[in-house]
């Protein structure tokens, strides 16, 4: 997990950018935790956190908005590639359980998996 200050020092990005970012859903709300000992010492009361990933997450924003995207383009292309990476790892567990599966009953479970992978790639391409 890495702090929301952190991942505003490391990015250069504002407060209120990284508030547009969730609300986009490019990130996801942090997880906010209170910090007792930093408030006693006159930090943030209560600081975010996200998902290790977000820092690669502003870094590919800032190159697609360098490519002259706009911010919906941007969070619309970073959707797709979410969306692309759960088919494949489903992809990936349906060959892992239908060789388990074929081994064990010596049938296959492939042909419906492979039926369903393409049923959420034609939910991605354009209509």
């Amino acid at each position: 997990m890495i702090s929301s200050k952190a991942l505003i020092d490391q990015t250069g990005i504002s407060r209120a950018t990284l508030n547009n970012y969730i609300q986009l859903g490019i990130l996801p709300k942090p997880v906010v935790q209170s910090l007792t000992a930093s408030a006693d010492e006159g930090g943030a009361r209560v600081l975010g956190f996200f998902p290790d990933d977000s820092l690669e997450r502003v870094q590919a924003v800032q190159i697609l908005k360098s490519q002259g995207l706009s911010m919906a383009q941007v969070a619309e292309r970073l959707a797709q590639t979410d969306a692309l990476l759960e088919v494949q790892e489903l992809q990936v567990e349906a060959a892992v359980s239908a060789r388990a599966n074929t081994k064990v009953t010596g049938r296959s479970n492939a042909p419906r998996m492979e039926q369903k992978s393409k049923e959420m790639l034609g939910e991605l391409s354009p209509a």
